[in-house]
C-alpha cells in the first residue's frame, strides 16, 4: 500500500512539474522605439516586417513599424502556447488617443524551442509557419494588403456561401497550409460540444471571383464522423492562404 501511494505521489509530482514548466514560459526583455510617425486615422493591422529568430533562450521577435496609439508609453505583450501554436498579443498602452504612430518592438518568449513551434500568430496574423523542406518564414502576399474579400461566383443564388475573407497565410502551397490548419483546428475540434470522437476532412473546389491569377480555392470541412456534419469550415487556396467563409443571410 505504501509503495502504491509512493508512485501516485511521484506521478502527481511530475505532472505538477510539467504544468509549472509550461507556466514559467514568459515574455522577457520587451523594448520599443519612440514614435516614428503619426496619422489622424487609426488603420489597425499588422505591419509588413516581423523577424522571428530561435535562440537558446527562446523565440526572439522583432516587429518593425508596429502601430500604436500616439499616447503610448509601453507595449504590453502576452502569449499562449498550445499544441505547437504560439499566439502573441501586442498592444500599445494607454490606448486613448485618436492618432497613431509606429514603433519597433522586440522581445523574447523564453522556454520555447524551434522544434516545438508549428505556427506563430501576432494579433491574429500568421508570421511564422514551420516548413518541412526549408523551415522558412512565410510572408503575406502583396495582394492581401489592399484586398481581402472575394465573392463566390453565383453567390447566394447557388450556394449558402456569399464570399470569402482572407485571414492569414499558413504555408507556401496547399499541402503545407492544410497541415498547419489541422494543427490549428484540432484543439478546437477536440473541445467541441457535443464531443467529437473522430472527424474526417472533406475538400471541395470553389469558384471564386479572383482576378489576380489562376490559383485554386478549396472549401475545407472538418466533419464529425459520427454525426456527419461539419464542425469547422475554412478555405485554403493553392498558394497556402487561409480564408474565412461569409455565409448568406437567411
Amino acid at each position: 500500500m505504501k509503495q502504491l501511494l509512493f508512485f501516485i505521489l511521484l506521478a502527481i509530482f511530475f505532472v505538477a512539474c510539467e504544468k509549472r514548466e509550461q507556466l514559467e514560459s514568459q515574455v522577457l526583455n520587451v523594448s520599443w522605439t519612440p514614435c516614428k510617425q503619426s496619422s489622424i486615422l487609426r488603420s489597425g493591422g499588422l505591419s509588413d516586417k516581423v523577424d522571428v529568430k530561435f535562440t537558446n533562450k527562446g523565440v526572439q521577435i522583432t516587429h518593425y513599424d508596429f502601430e500604436v496609439p500616439c499616447d503610448f508609453t509601453t507595449v504590453n505583450v502576452t502569449h499562449t502556447f498550445v499544441n505547437g501554436v504560439l499566439n502573441i498579443t501586442q498592444q500599445g498602452s494607454p490606448n486613448q488617443a485618436d492618432c497613431v504612430c509606429h514603433t519597433d518592438v522586440s522581445y523574447t518568449v523564453d522556454g520555447i524551442s524551434q522544434d516545438e513551434v508549428n505556427v506563430i500568430f501576432i494579433n491574429g496574423a500568421q508570421v511564422y509557419c514551420y516548413n518541412d523542406n526549408n523551415n522558412t518564414i512565410i510572408e503575406e502576399e502583396d495582394i492581401f494588403k489592399t484586398d481581402k474579400n472575394f465573392k463566390v461566383v453565383g453567390g447566394c443564388e447557388t450556394t449558402v456561401h456569399k464570399s470569402i475573407f482572407y485571414t492569414n497565410r499558413l504555408g507556401n502551397e496547399f499541402d503545407s497550409a492544410l497541415d498547419s490548419l489541422i494543427r490549428l483546428r484540432e484543439p478546437e475540434i477536440m473541445n467541441h460540444r457535443p464531443k467529437v470522437e473522430s472527424y474526417y476532412i472533406e475538400k471541395t473546389m470553389m469558384n471564386i471571383d479572383f482576378d489576380y491569377d489562376d490559383r485554386k480555392f478549396y472549401l475545407i470541412e472538418f466533419i464529425d464522423s459520427i454525426r456527419d456534419y461539419p464542425v469547422v469550415i475554412d478555405v485554403i487556396d493553392s498558394r497556402g492562404n487561409c480564408y474565412a467563409i461569409i455565409f448568406c443571410e437567411d
